[in-house]
């Protein structure tokens, strides 16, 4: 068995090329829920030849154990299989979606959480996820939103690093992929997928250079230098270019000036897919993912199927196939394959670790640090029983909405493991809290669709969504009887889990019409409205916001939702969430988004319309809520940022520092956020662009200051005409420099840089 990196040479010696390309495959048995249209055919042959090196969508231990067992005694080197799965947030317990992790703001509970996710993948014998995906974008109808980290590079940058050391450890200590709670990441859709055109799955992009490398080229570079062992390009075609056949962007770029010595995987039968693009047949596009680097072949098996005679054709040479093979048999070692292979595959630790009561504890304290509190009028939150105990001889709580007792669709998009019968509704988090103090009533009031067709494109992995035949008429007027019957109504409402997520793009993001009209007629019962918003992206509330008298979204927290929105809605945990995608007014608004580029005729502040100004007709320029925003249960007060400069060579340090005030009643935790913008050059600057940010937790009455340190590249711009030769230049004047709760409401001073 190979032990040590000098071993991999001579395994690969003793290679054939067949071998070789073999281990560059990637199968689909399609024994779990299948995450592309197709799966592998004739694996089990495949693997006894030695022509399968890695796997994923296998169905249980068991079968991986089996698997294992083939390929050390019955292939002729005995090279153990790697296996992989989407672990994007939790395993069988499902955690916060990768956008409400990020709407916590703090990277130690995003690097918590991918630990956890990994604990429980690798306790059940999976090496490698395909996970993080730190596309930025802007544009809520893009489905895939919900795995992404939002719209900006600096926030997106910073959990991409957070995840993949939780996935993988600290790679600055020796043999951490060994841990048997460690598992390699490969982090997703290199470069610009964000990007693609009109928010549909697939589409192409069309980003210049400046825009690649200043927006969404550094969420990656943030993952590489965190020692990302993998990275999958994305399906999209990038200023006409396939991604999956880039040699500019995955050569130039990512092998050469980022010196990354990762696997290159390619997506879901991206390969064969580069043919519908019109890159030639099949041996035209295996002869161009390979001249891109790209090791693995996932699932369309062009590789093994067309390798061999590229190679004797001379148009693919033997060196780039070994150098491609070597890559994934160093990772097998790196992961301990090649040491024990069996020790990753031990059902005893698959029972002591998956869902253990550490894992449920965690998972319940994430749900309630993502969730981001957007109205509450009169302070209506937190909820009490001692409150409504004064006002009514019997307190009771109305639960209505179709998403009040609904667990199905709490694991949220992308969970193809969890456990869906260990997910906790918020009916019955809500009743843990309360006991029998509290009277429960309930009606579901709405459908989440209307539609047939909708709800069975939804249904694709299973139901979820399930339509009252009654009318809407019947059901608001039931809705609106039990809230009148009780001293106030949770509101639990939003899209299913599959409205977001891979090919789940949306060109409407309201609120379903019956889920408006409920809104609207539940005032009729005079009682107070919180609304508990489920989703997996930013969605339009504007048409029946008013009709709430709190807001809080809580997006899709996974197993414990149940639990942990309770204990902000009774106010165990004081809401800490800023949003990290802003919620636009209309879908017309997209992309609306804190980073946009000035225009020479901007309107001004408050300014609704003004001809010849860069405005709607008949929208406000500003978005719902901004990037950033959040309320709590408390209140917080901002002094004036002062700012010093410190200067070496004509290179200029700011130190900004302010001091915030807890002016409640409540302690809580702020999420301060510092902004940048300048100084004058030769290419436009975001209006604010943001560079740094501090949670800081205060007592009540309590202050503290507030430091910033801003180095003088953080004002350095791209320069250049070609994707690998982008290069970081420095203009030197004025810039300004913003403080603030979000990123709508800073307090900004200049600074000579």
């Amino acid at each position: 068995m190979t032990k040590s990196i000098d071993d991999i040479e001579q395994l690969l010696s003793r290679m054939g090329l067949d071998e070789k390309i073999g281990q560059l495959n990637l199968v689909n048995p399609g024994g779990q829920v299948l995450t592309g249209a197709v799966a592998s055919v004739d694996v089990d042959r495949k693997i006894r030849e030695g022509r399968v090196g890695m796997m994923f969508g296998t169905a249980s231990l068991d079968q991986r154990r089996d698997i294992q067992s083939i390929c050390l005694s019955q292939t002729r080197l005995g090279i153990p299989m790697l296996f992989a799965s989407d672990v994007i947030h939790g395993y069988r317990t499902a955690l916060p979606l990768p956008i409400a992790l990020a709407c916590s703001w703090d990277p130690d509970l995003v690097r918590r959480a991918a630990h956890l996710s990994a604990t429980e993948a690798r306790a059940d014998g999976i090496d490698l996820t395909f996970a993080p995906m730190v596309d930025v974008t802007r544009d809520p109808r893009w489905g895939r939103v919900a795995e992404g980290f939002g719209e900006s590079s600096k926030l997106a940058s910073v959990m991409s690093a957070a995840m993949v050391e939780g996935f993988q450890g600290d790679q600055g200590k020796n043999g951490t992929l060994l841990d048997v709670d460690r598992m390699a990441a490969c982090v997703k859709h290199f470069a610009g997928y964000g990007a693609a055109d009109g928010g549909r799955e697939y589409a192409s992009v069309n980003l210049g250079p400046i825009e690649l490398h200043e927006t969404h080229l550094p969420p990656f570079k943030s993952a590489i230098e965190a020692g990302v062992k993998a990275l999958m390009p994305g399906f999209h075609a990038l200023d006409r270019i396939p991604v999956t056949a880039h040699p500019e962007l995955l050569v130039e770029v990512l092998r050469e000036a980022w010196r990354f010595d990762g696997l290159i995987i390619s997506d879901y039968t991206a390969i064969a897919e580069l043919i519908a693009h019109g890159l030639g047949d099949a041996s035209d596009v295996a002869a161009a993912a390979m001249k891109a680097t790209v090791d693995i072949d996932m699932v369309g098996e062009t590789y093994e199927q067309q390798l061999s005679q590229l190679v004797r054709d001379k148009r693919v040479s033997s060196e780039s196939i070994d150098m491609a093979c070597r890559r994934v048999l160093t990772l097998k070692y790196e992961l301990g394959l090649f040491e024990d292979p069996m020790r990753y595959l031990d059902q005893q630790r698959a029972k002591e670790t998956i869902g253990g009561s550490t894992i449920l504890r965690e998972a319940r304290e994430m749900v309630s640090r993502c969730c981001v509190l957007l109205k509450n009028e009169q302070n209506i939150l937190p909820l009490s029983i001692e409150k409504m105990s004064a006002q009514s001889t019997a307190p009771s709580i109305a639960f209505i909405g179709p998403l009040a007792d609904d667990r199905s669709n709490l694991p949220g998009t992308w969970s193809v493991s969890a456990d869906v019968d260990g997910c906790v509704s918020l009916h019955d988090g809500v009743r843990e809290w309360v006991g029998d103090d509290v009277r429960i009533e309930t009606a579901r009031g709405c459908n989440l669709t209307d539609s047939q067709q909708l709800a069975e494109r939804l249904n694709v992995f299973g139901e979820t969504v399930t339509i009252d035949e009654r009318s809407i008429d019947v059901m608001v007027d039931e809705a609106v009887q039990v809230a009148r019957s009780c001293d106030v109504v949770l509101l639990a409402i939003g899209e299913a889990k599959e409205h977001a997520g891979e090919c789940s793009s949306r060109t409407e993001l309201s609120l379903s019409q019956s889920t408006q009209t409920l809104a609207r007629r539940l005032r009729e019962a005079g009682r107070p409205i919180v609304w508990v918003v489920f989703s997996g992206r930013p969605l339009v509330l504007t048409e029946c916001i008013d009709q709430a008298d709190a807001v809080l979204y809580v997006w899709y927290g996974g197993s414990l939702s149940g639990p942990g929105i309770a204990d902000v809605l009774f106010g165990k945990t004081n809401p800490s969430g800023r949003l990290c995608m802003s919620l636009p007014r209309s879908v017309g608004q997209i992309p609306v988004h804190h980073d946009a580029l000035p225009t020479g005729r901007p309107l001004p502040k408050d300014f609704v319309f003004e001809k010849f100004k860069s405005c709607y007709l008949d929208e406000s320029n500003d978005p719902l809520f901004p990037f950033g925003y959040g309320l709590t249960y408390s209140n917080v007060a901002y002094d004036r940022p002062s700012v010093t400069t410190s200067v070496a060579d004509e290179d200029v340090t700011v130190f900004a520092e302010l001091v915030v005030t807890n002016t409640g009643e409540r302690s809580c935790e702020e999420v301060v956020q510092c902004y940048l913008h300048g100084p004058a050059g030769p290419v436009s600057r975001p209006v604010w662009k943001l560079h740094d940010f501090r949670r800081v937790t205060l007592r009540p009455g309590e202050s503290k200051m507030v430091r910033f340190q801003v180095d003088p590249e953080a004002w350095n711009f791209f320069a250049g005409r070609r994707i690998g030769e982008m290069r970081w230049e420095r203009c030197h004047g004025e810039a300004r420099i913003g403080i603030g709760p979000n990123a709508a409401e800073l307090v900004s001073t200049n600074v000579a840089v």
